[in-house]
């Protein structure tokens, strides 16, 4: 099976591909013929059919989003993951290069993609936290708070979570773990919607950027480098 041809026209662009993981069997079956064994053995230990259904779509879908860029067959593909869980593409040769990361939230994944650039992505759907409070006071700087304090009631939850994305999205591209997405020094804070820039003592650089998607979810991506050209795109 060969995937539809996907190409980069900008030096630093990330493209972010929205993918719906609520599919008919058929659709799900064609996924699942994609996967390797390990994928397969890993869906069939999810208890309840809608995770083996979310999961199969999931990785098909990212099999098939990359091998558009490389032109190679979807299940030719092979993964393997860093210490905490990123996973990479392994067997290609440099003018292959790609960089990825994926995110989910119930029926809506997010894959970013991008060329020779360590890059993170995060989606959560918008929804009532009764730990919120307890998660902002722990782990949030008093600045963050703030922030969510300053908005209506309404928006508070949505606001706590687009901060929390972004967290999310610049530990994932660093290849961190959850503990550096809830460090209270992670990131400077920056007005919602917009870009910054970030450079660490190490000299590296990163842009994290917030993604509109819908009136339900909040997402962010994290790119290594200055800035990036973003392309949101629909899968299907």
């Amino acid at each position: 099976m060969q995937s539809p041809a996907y190409h980069f026209t900008l030096p630093r662009e990330v493209h972010i591909w929205r993918v719906s993981l609520h599919q008919q069997q058929d659709v799900v079956a064609r996924h699942r013929m994609l996967l390797s064994s390990e994928e397969r053995q890993r869906s069939a230990r999810f208890h309840f059919e809608r995770d083996r259904r979310r999961y199969t779509v999931e990785r098909g879908s990212l099999r098939t989003i990359l091998s558009g860029y490389i032109r190679r067959s979807p299940d030719e593909l092979r993964f393997d993951t860093g210490r905490y869980g990123k996973p990479f593409l392994v067997g290609l040769g440099e003018a292959e290069k790609l960089e990825f990361n994926l995110s989910h939230c119930e029926d809506l994944a997010l894959i970013a993609v991008t060329s020779g650039r360590s890059v993170g992505v995060d989606v959560e759907k918008i929804r009532e936290m009764q730990d919120r409070s307890l998660i902002l006071n722990r782990f949030f700087t008093v600045e963050e708070r703030e922030l969510v304090d300053s908005f209506p009631g309404e928006e508070r939850t949505a606001a706590f979570l687009a901060l929390w994305v972004r967290r999310e999205a610049a530990a994932k591209a660093r290849g961190l773990n959850l503990s550096a997405a809830l460090s209270k020094k992670n990131l400077p804070l920056y007005p919602l919607g917009e870009g910054i820039c970030i450079e660490e003592p190490d000299h590296r650089t990163w842009f994290i950027r917030d993604l509109k998607l819908d009136p339900y979810h909040v997402g962010a991506v994290c790119v290594e480098g200055k800035n990036c050209s973003l392309v949101i795109r629909e899968f299907k």
